[in-house]
């Protein structure tokens, strides 16, 4: 489809999936752009044509290079851009996220930050599985989450579990040293878990409960121990009776 480039818009939704450029990697962008132009050189500014959309397009990587051509006037040229295409827009999102996961030099929690922020498209699908499967349709195939997110981010799904936990801790200091690779999942899990434990806190009233729930159960295992020797008994019986011996109980 011929490129018009006043039919060329940013989506927010899919400017919102990416992590943004902090302040002085957006400033280095934009000094290299002023600079330099724009160089394909470093991959062109990818668009999608949706369907039914009156030709309008909407970029789908290189955001920040096109804002700020537009807004400082640098020319682009129909070249400067490459057509993707996509049958809907969760495969579009789906593309982004992977386009995001292959690049170099991400830390672990960066992979985090960026397969997170695809949580709800992955749990959509999900759940949209779930209902088609309920209507009857066949070749549905069901998404376990949290399989997925591990799978993108190149790791098994109980590493991705340690790390959903670390994220999602207070420890600021063990996510930086995450972040800057100075420390394993491994490691920072065994800090946060033991830092959780310390902080537990059990009342009076959990104690006490504990010490129920505990009796509860010695009273359970003693009811199945006492149906089991029942049963032996009653076998002991038997065949104390096929050999006509008098049967007498150790207690």
């Amino acid at each position: 489809m011929a490129l018009n480039f006043n039919n060329i818009q940013i989506d927010e939704e899919l400017e919102r999936l990416l992590p943004p450029l902090s302040k002085e990697d957006y400033n280095i962008l934009e000094q290299s752009l002023l600079k330099n132009g724009f160089e394909q050189k470093f991959g062109r500014i990818k668009v999608w044509f949706p369907k039914g959309n009156n030709g309008k397009c909407y970029i789908v990587d290189g955001h920040n290079r096109f804002k700020i051509c537009k807004n400082q006037d640098i020319k682009l040229v129909s070249g400067d851009f490459e057509q993707v295409k996509f049958d809907s827009r969760d495969d579009v999102k789906k593309w982004m996220f992977e386009n995001q996961l292959a690049r170099r030099n991400l830390s672990i929690v960066d992979k985090y930050e960026i397969v997170e922020r695809y949580s709800v498209t992955l749990k959509a699908i999900a759940k949209k599985n779930q209902s088609d499967g309920g209507m009857g349709l066949i070749n549905i195939t069901r998404i376990d989450v949290r399989k997925e997110k591990a799978n993108m981010m190149g790791i098994s799904e109980g590493s991705y579990y340690k790390l959903d936990k670390i994220m999602k801790s207070r420890n600021e200091d063990i996510k930086r040293d995450l972040r800057n690779k100075r420390i394993s999942i491994d490691k920072a899990y065994q800090i946060v878990n033991a830092s959780l434990k310390e902080k537990e806190v059990i009342t009076p009233q959990q104690q006490i409960q504990k010490l129920h729930d505990r009796i509860s159960e010695i009273d359970k295992n003693i009811r199945k121990l006492n149906k089991e020797k029942e049963q032996i008994l009653k076998k002991l019986n038997s065949i104390y009776d096929l050999l006509d011996i008098e049967f007498t109980v150790n207690c």
